[in-house]
């Protein structure tokens, strides 16, 4: 049942391809045999499926990798599909939205997978959306107080602590991906850094957004002059070449 409906919703993701005049030949074979491969049950190894559209860098590629992170059963398939996301070349912020999409789908229980992805998404062009999904997140989790004194046992007569102590640790491996990724310097083992990545996003949201416009009008007058260079054989072939 998943392979049916997983197979559906991949050749509905590359259905761009069909319409998108700038995707190569070869990025169309690479998608073609990917997902062939993904939906044989005689090959099972996703991993290995996936090293398929490896330099496939177009956007319908982007929504054929988004499909599998977000419906893989696996949570490693997922994860490594989000990897070959992030690092793609992007002229919007529409990719970081993806990503940002992608994030807050990941399972309440699955903290290791949340902190790797924030990481991860540090490499994509765009920082905006996902700055801001990552300190909205952040700001939401908690560094809880360990108990303390005469330590009688918490459900079924364990140690309290034994839980509060996974709850802190994932909470620090989070702040220590959201800095390395953003350059803050939220404190990794304090219950008042949830009110940190509040400050931190009020104080740098507006220079991000600046960042981040300032690269979608460049790339859009690049491509608009390339644009414009193609459709127009009478400009020489030098300035043809310059705004290529």
């Amino acid at each position: 049942m998943f392979r049916t409906a997983c197979a559906l919703a991949l050749s509905l993701a590359a259905g761009v391809v069909v319409l998108a005049a700038d995707v190569s030949f070869e990025e169309v074979k690479k998608q073609e045999e990917f997902k062939k491969a993904y939906v044989d049950r005689s090959q099972p190894d996703h991993l290995k499926t996936l090293a398929l559209l490896a330099g496939a860098t177009h956007p319908s590629t982007w929504e054929i990798l988004s499909t599998v992170a977000a419906q893989d059963p696996s949570k490693e398939v997922r994860a490594a599909a989000f990897k070959m996301l992030c690092p793609m070349p992007a002229r919007t912020p529409k990719l970081a939205e993806q990503l940002v999409a992608l994030f807050k789908e990941v399972k309440f229980n699955e903290a290791d997978v949340r902190s790797k992805y924030a990481e991860e998404m540090g490499k994509s062009e765009f920082k905006y959306s996902i700055y801001e999904a990552l300190a909205d997140y952040g700001s939401k989790m908690r560094y809880p107080d360990l108990v303390t004194g005469n330590v009688r046992g918490g459900l079924g007569g364990g140690d309290p602590n034994k839980t509060i102590r996974k709850t802190r640790e994932d909470f620090e491996n989070y702040v220590q991906a959201f800095n390395s990724v953003t350059g803050a310097s939220i404190g990794v083992k304090d219950n008042h850094s949830p009110d940190g990545f509040k400050k931190w996003w009020a104080e740098n949201k507006m220079k991000i957004l600046a960042a981040d416009r300032a690269k979608a009008q460049k790339y859009a007058a690049e491509d608009e002059a390339a644009a414009h260079a193609k459709g127009n054989p009478l400009l020489p072939k030098s300035e043809q070449k310059k705004t290529q």
